[in-house]
């Protein structure tokens, strides 16, 4: 009914327009999912775009609640994966890896994003067992490498997360992406103006950070569809598929609500309609 069909294999999603020239509509459930835990976090970034801090909260009974929302989903219609993080730093949730082993026994492969401060030995052991993979974000007030090292002495699958479109964001993508040639991405994360991320996009290095693509290595975040889509020279360039990332994906803060929005960033409900790709 959305003139789509995917597959997923080995970590990659291969995706097919059934009816060539008629559009792909919204999927009724997303294959990609992100999810929070809640608002809790212990970063202190000053631009974090969902204003997570220490006076958060963490969501109660998150085990209990992906079993009853994901089980009651047909297998063939479920996530194909989910990227845990989106509201706060989830790995300190007491129920963090309770979580973890949920979504693999529901066929559904869980990710996660962190700082990477609190990857302790019961967690990596979890990780290994049951996620894809994990992305640290490389914060530069934070310790964030001893986190990518836990994980690579480990054996886990790492990407690191850097955000561009601030000053010298590109710059400093390269310069990880030489310093850990291990890791699987360097994945370019867009700077929001959303939360406590007041300052100026900074469009310059933003585009600069697409450039990269053509290097290897690296991967783009949510919401560079956007950024490209406007500069369509860009993707027809480095030869990037473009597609609006709402379109097969979605957010669910596990609260009470349980209510499936648009994006971390974007907090309206998920809605039906016309993909633009």
């Amino acid at each position: 009914e959305s003139n789509y069909f995917g597959i997923f294999s080995d970590g990659k999603t291969f995706r097919w327009r059934l009816r060539q020239g008629e559009p792909i509509t919204f999927l009724a459930h997303p294959e990609v999912v992100d999810i929070s835990l809640g608002t809790w976090c212990n970063g202190g970034c000053p631009y974090c775009y969902t204003s997570a801090t220490k006076t958060g909260v963490m969501y109660e009974d998150v085990v209990a609640k992906v079993r009853s929302y994901f089980g009651s989903i047909p297998e063939e219609h479920r996530p194909f994966q989910v990227a845990i993080g989106g509201g706060g730093e989830p790995t300190y949730h007491p129920e963090f890896t309770g979580v973890l082993e949920a979504l693999h026994k529901l066929c559904i492969v869980p990710n996660y994003t962190t700082h990477g401060l609190a990857l302790s030995q019961r967690i990596l052991s979890a990780t290994e067992r049951w996620c894809g993979g994990v992305a640290v974000t490389a914060h530069p007030h934070l310790d964030w490498q001893k986190g990518v090292r836990s994980l690579i002495g480990s054996g886990i699958e790492t990407n690191i997360h850097v955000i561009v479109g601030r000053p010298g964001g590109s710059e400093r993508a390269r310069a990880i992406r030489e310093m850990y040639p291990d890791v699987k991405s360097v994945v370019l994360l867009p700077y929001q103006q959303t939360g406590f991320a007041t300052d100026a996009v900074d469009a310059e290095d933003m585009l600069r950070s697409v450039h990269l693509m053509r290097d290897g290595g690296y991967a783009l975040g949510a919401l560079f569809d956007t950024t490209i889509s406007d500069n369509q020279e860009l993707f027809r360039d480095i030869g990037i598929s473009v597609f609006e990332h709402q379109v097969y994906s979605g957010y669910l803060m596990l609260d009470n609500e349980m209510v499936m929005r648009r994006s971390s960033y974007d907090l309206r409900e998920r809605g039906t309609g016309v993909a633009n790709c």
